[in-house]
């Protein structure tokens, strides 16, 4: 391809100004012929970038974008640029040079672009601008910052399109092109949006969340920004940030299996995941709920598998699955866009976000201006404890893979990790003695709850026998002088 110029003459095809041997073609003859060679730039970019690049192939594609009209070249053009800007730091920067960060924000503003057109606008700018200063500078000159602030949002049932998506590629974009430019941040937290992330994440599927936490986690490094994430309140439920965090923190707890009823960690040796559990009732139970996650990723997983197993340029099973399906949205071709993307997200399924939330919770501080429920208490010491609880599974898994070889370190070594899995255990056992506390606590509140309950009951019940029945009582002789009945014997005979 390289010798016979291929690139350069599939290039040719795609100039918005025809040669002259093609000003015979009509325009759907142009269009389709368009079609096919951004199909082979797709592949052809990815096995011989340098050829693209030296043929001047990201001008000529980005003019195409910016002159056509036809919804399909519009489309191909966007995904043959998401691709190349991948192949490496020079095509970002070379893209930014020419324009492509204005051209690609005015493309994702035009809400009458369809909502993949604009989702893969927004994965092109992330990658164009991460690690590159000048892309970013440009992404806030051309207002892409409070683009993408706008689109900060998470409703589903008012689109049929895949919203999950889009909304990741533009957490995504906001991750690379906001966060890590000083600028970029002021002008997105003046815009209102860390509370825009923080109303997403309250509703958002889990997924989405993690997402959301980890631009939460680098966009804390900023004062500015933590002073205001202490002051952000759910409209729905009224709960402050923080709680929110403990919830989810919760939730990545109990699905990896570590909390007992009562809130209080199971495992002082693995704090945070615990060994799979040898009960039937346990195993049933894990297996169900990850079944139950996993489920709707099953269908992408399998097209995954099928993709794997294709052979990509004669090359082998293995040799495909390696240059193909590992990168995510990198090898997909326009077809199986979203199937990747679904991999792409069941690749990273069982990462959880604690990391993430400890980090958050570390730069705004672990005081809390609101009251916690007990359990969110319990959860609270176990965040404090997150370093030292990884330190202690690491260190446990030392031992048990030097066991499992054979290997007997000298005393020195054998000594500090006694000694360093030994701390880290006593550091644990605190913590577990102060929620055993806390979950006592708990059940006295409970209890005392109970108690007021029933005795309300039963002094309703006694004040009910007490009281006597208010009402007149029927009389036997009809009615009395006094009462206010009509008797007809009272009006005078005439």
């Amino acid at each position: 391809a390289v010798q016979c110029g291929l690139v350069p003459s599939l290039l040719e095809c795609l100039d918005p100004e025809p040669p002259v041997e093609q000003q015979k073609w009509s325009q759907e003859q142009r269009r389709k012929i368009q079609l096919e060679a951004l199909s082979a730039l797709f592949q052809l970019v990815q096995y011989i970038p340098e050829a693209f690049m030296e043929a001047e192939g990201n001008s000529t594609v980005l003019q195409l974008l910016q002159a056509t009209r036809s919804r399909e070249v519009q489309k191909k053009c966007l995904h043959l640029l998401q691709v190349a800007v991948r192949m490496g730091k020079a095509f970002a920067e070379k893209l930014g040079q020419i324009g492509a960060v204005g051209t690609l924000v005015e493309l994702f503003t035009d809400k009458d672009n369809p909502m993949t057109s604009r989702q893969m606008c927004a994965s092109i700018l992330a990658t164009m601008c991460k690690e590159c200063p000048a892309n970013a500078r440009e992404f806030r000159k051309k207002d892409g910052v409070e683009a993408m602030r706008d689109e900060v949002i998470y409703r589903p049932g008012e689109t049929t399109d895949n919203h999950l998506f889009y909304s990741l590629c533009v957490v995504d974009c906001i991750w690379n092109a906001v966060i890590g430019t000083r600028k970029n941040e002021i002008r997105f937290l003046d815009a209102g949006g860390l509370f825009a992330l923080l109303d997403c994440l309250e509703v958002a599927p889990m997924i989405l969340k993690r997402q959301i936490i980890g631009t939460l986690a680098d966009l804390m490094e900023y004062k500015k920004a933590a002073k205001l994430f202490t002051q952000w309140n759910s409209q729905v439920t009224m709960k402050g940030a923080l709680r929110l965090l403990l919830e989810l923190w919760q939730s990545e707890q109990e699905a990896a299996g570590n909390l007992a009823p009562d809130g209080v960690i199971k495992d002082l040796d693995q704090p945070l995941n615990p060994r799979p559990a040898r009960h039937d009732e346990d195993a049933e139970s894990t297996v169900t709920s990850a079944s139950r996650l996993a489920g709707k990723f099953r269908h992408a997983k399998n097209f995954a598998d099928t993709l794997g197993g294709q052979s990509v340029g004669g090359q082998s099973t293995g040799s495909a699955n390696r240059t193909t399906v590992t990168k995510g949205f990198e090898r997909a071709s326009a077809s199986a866009q979203e199937h990747q993307g679904s991999q792409w997200l069941t690749n990273g399924f069982e990462r959880d976000c604690r990391a993430k939330i400890y980090a958050v919770l570390k730069c705004i501080g672990f005081e809390c201006q609101e009251t916690l429920s007990i359990l969110e208490r319990q959860q609270m010491e176990l965040v404090k404890l997150y370093p030292n609880a990884v330190e202690l599974e690491m260190w446990i898994k030392v031992q048990e893979s030097l066991a499992s070889r054979g290997i007997k370190p000298v005393s020195a070594d054998r000594q500090w990790i006694e000694d360093s899995v030994t701390e880290r255990k006593d550091q644990a056992a605190w913590v577990q003695s102060i929620q055993r506390q806390l979950a006592v606590e708990r059940q006295r509140e409970e209890e005392a709850g109970l108690d007021r309950f029933y005795k309300d009951l039963r002094g309703r019940a006694q004040i009910q026998r007490m009281t006597p029945s208010i009402g007149y009582p029927a009389s036997q002789h009809g009615p009395s002088e006094d009462s206010d009945e009509w008797n007809p014997s009272d009006v005078d005979s005439p």
